[in-house]
Parts: C-alpha cells; sequence; structure tokens
C-alpha cells in the first residue's frame, strides 16, 4: 500500500501538484474551486509525517520525492545518473522502514488505548 501511495501521489494529491509546481490552474474545476479530496490529503499528510520519522537516507528521500513526483524508478535512474538497481533498492528499503515505522507507532497507540480502556474499568469497580 505504501508503495503504491509513493508511486501515485502525483495523480492523486493535486494540493501536492500545487505545492511542487504552483500550477492553480490544473487543480480547479470550472468554478474556480480547488479539486482536493479530504481523504486523500490527509493520507499523505500522514505519509509525510512518517517519512519524517523514519530515518531514510538521503538516497532513499531523494528516490522516494521524485518518485511522488511522478517520475518511475527509469527514469530516476537515468536522469540522475544512479544505477536502476539502486534506486529500486532505495525505494525497497525506503518502504519497509517507512512500514516498520507505522507499524510501532500503531503498536505503541494501541497499547495507550488498551491501558487506558483497563485503567478505566478498573476505576469503575
Amino acid at each position: 500500500m505504501v508503495k503504491l501511495l509513493i508511486l501515485n501521489r502525483s495523480k492523486l494529491d493535486k494540493s501536492y501538484e500545487l505545492a511542487i509546481y504552483s500550477n492553480e490552474d490544473e487543480i480547479h474545476e470550472s468554478s474556480g474551486t480547488p479539486v482536493l479530496h479530504e481523504e486523500i490529503v490527509c493520507t499523505y499528510i500522514d505519509l509525510d509525517r512518517l517519512i519524517g520519522t523514519c530515518g531514510l537516507s538521503t538516497q532513499q528521500l531523494f528516490v522516494v520525492t521524485e518518485a511522488m513526483k511522478g517520475y518511475a524508478m527509469a527514469d530516476i535512474a537515468q536522469e540522475f545518473e544512479i544505477a536502476r538497481h539502486s534506486v529500486d533498492g532505495a525505494l525497497r528499503t525506503a518502504i519497509e522502514k517507512m512500514v516498520s515505522r507505522n507499524d510501532e507507532l500503531w503498536n505503541n497507540t494501541m497499547r495507550g488505548r488498551c491501558s487506558t480502556a483497563v485503567e478505566a474499568k478498573e476505576s469503575a469497580l
């Protein structure tokens, strides 16, 4: 799922496109109202926070950022003179780090909720 979010951000998150390219004309409907889907924007806000906390290397962050802009892996490799297998490996490792960090954060959240629920139940008794 994380890989799909990264590879499709330029297609799904019009607010990201606006921030990157400042091309306001393309993200508005004919009424002049921005076409921003709150669920997608919120998902990418969470993904950005996750990227910032999972300790990606410079190359991993670069590959993820370029992929989110819509570049294909082959294009990233060719344009920036990086071996294709290095680009693929950097993306794969970045995704593994993001998934691991997300799992860690989720587990911490759930432990906190469970202990709060247990404490509430015990105090009610």
